[in-house]
């Protein structure tokens, strides 16, 4: 599959509808019947699943929405971002239902591939990459079922392709227990059919599976749950497969032409030679006229993390790796910084844009897996454990080792080391959801006003998929 990385799917109609993902319609003559036939069309179906994960809607929904629900970065104009910043979406506001098709469009393709590649009969389809398809196809449809799950709440498990216009497809939502147990084995059973050993960091691994299953397990926190995501931790970070860069390497996690690296688990791949080909993230977050700046807390935090460095005699490679002071048009007060990491290869300060190439996207990487395992051993009560675990990021990023020495202090630590270490990368929000401590550092930031309801945490059903589906009623509490 090491053709996978920059792929252009021209038969994507086979696979899902434009319109309505839970309301399909016929949109192409390539049918399961005349395209499942041999070895290519197997590895074309695959690469259906990862054309969609590389959309906009992805990284936009999927990143952009979330670290302006934090207290990471807050918009300047813009009613979208306006509305992330507050967690003020609606059912109709168009990202909600854009999101909710792009997610469900990769359940449908992963399906098709499920049920169509297992009777291919083509002699150049080995077996070994009939497992890797369908470990592709089953992670992919896990992981969009948790994505759905954790933006929307109680939602509609796909488990099958749909059959036809003639077929009542209007499916009722699932509970969350029950898509729980639905997700954990999608990936449990992709973990067991995917490769170890994949250098294209674009590709799904057997551990990028685990990685995933582990938040899955953190988020869901049922008894049992935080020894088996400690299981999944320790099984990437025993794999010896990756390791964290060097300090003065950090900035390379996030610079186009040297990523790829030991670090890395899971990337999100563009074509980075084409001004259209990348993330969607650096034209509001890096450019001079960018819209969307990062706070005053996050800034002072980012200050207190390189002094504390310089003041240990070294470099700040997380300020240098992560922030840039530079002049915006119109010079609005506390605009002057912009986020680097979805930067492209350099910044033309006469433009006021950043040049070719596009880095990749980081979604899974080294430090995140062992802070999560710090994370856990503090709450299963080996905060010694937890201490050392931390102290590794720590080190890292040229600062002396933690003063925090019990269970409550260290928790707190560890959400502050992520907060710094995996700023902007989509991952604060989530984390803050699921210790419940999202609306009180809302608070403690004091910039959303009103504050959001526990229920606004999760955004609505659109309404678009509520009008043509009734049985998906009632809206969530809230909206």
């Amino acid at each position: 599959m090491k053709n996978l990385r920059y792929a252009l799917i021209v038969t994507i109609a086979l696979f899902v509808s434009a319109c309505n993902v839970l309301e399909p319609e016929p949109v192409s003559i390539i049918s399961e019947a005349n395209f499942f036939k041999t070895a290519t069309d197997a590895q074309t179906a695959v690469l259906g699943i990862y054309d969609r994960y590389q959309s906009d809607a992805i990284d936009f929904n999927g990143t952009f929405a979330v670290i302006l629900h934090t207290d990471e970065t807050r918009a300047l104009s813009g009613g979208n971002f306006i509305n992330y910043d507050r967690l003020g979406v609606n059912s109709n506001t168009n990202p909600v239902n854009t999101y909710w098709i792009t997610l469900y469009s990769m359940i449908a393709r992963a399906n098709n591939v499920l049920e169509n590649v297992p009777p291919i009969s083509d002699p150049v389809l080995t077996e070994a990459a009939r497992a890797e398809y369908l470990g592709v196809a089953q992670f992919f449809r896990g992981y969009s079922h948790f994505e759905l799950m954790r933006r929307y709440g109680k939602v509609p498990i796909i488990r099958e392709t749909f059959q036809g216009i003639s077929e009542p497809f209007q499916p009722e939502r699932d509970e969350l227990t029950d898509i729980y147990e639905f997700v954990i084995q999608d990936l449990t059973e992709a973990k067991a059919k995917l490769p170890a050993g994949v250098t294209n960091k674009a590709l799904v691994s057997k551990w990028v599976a685990a990685g995933i299953l582990a938040k899955v397990y953190m988020t869901r926190n049922a008894p049992g749950d935080l020894e088996k995501a400690l299981t999944e931790l320790n099984s990437i970070i025993n794999s010896n497969e990756y390791s964290l860069l060097p300090g003065a390497s950090y900035r390379n996690l996030f610079t186009a032409g040297s990523q790829n690296t030991a670090e890395s688990i899971w990337e999100i791949s563009y074509r980075a030679e084409i001004a259209n080909g990348g993330n969607n993230l650096d034209n509001r977050l890096s450019r001079n006229n960018r819209t969307v700046i990062p706070t005053n807390q996050t800034i002072a935090a980012f200050k207190a993390d390189s002094l504390a460095a310089v003041s240990n005699g070294a470099s700040p490679v997380r300020y240098l790796g992560s922030l840039q002071i530079v002049n915006r048009v119109g010079g609005a007060s506390g605009s002057n910084y912009r986020v680097t990491k979805f930067s492209k290869a350099a910044f033309d300060a006469s433009s006021g844009r950043d040049v070719l190439p596009h880095p990749n996207m980081i979604v899974l990487r080294l430090a995140d897996v062992i802070l999560l395992k710090a994370e856990v051993l503090n709450e299963l009560g080996n905060t010694t454990d937890a201490i050392v675990e931390l102290n590794k990021i720590r080190t890292r990023a040229n600062l002396p080792a933690t003063l925090a020495v019990t269970t409550p202090d260290v928790r707190l630590a560890i959400e502050n080391e992520r907060y710094i270490e995996l700023a902007f990368e989509g991952h604060r929000y989530w984390d803050l959801v699921r210790t419940n401590r999202m609306i009180e550092v809302l608070e403690e930031e004091g910039r959303v006003n009103p504050l959001p309801t526990p229920d606004q945490l999760i955004w609505p059903i659109p309404e678009a998929q509520l009008s043509q589906n009734p049985n998906m009623r009632p809206q969530n509490p809230g909206y």
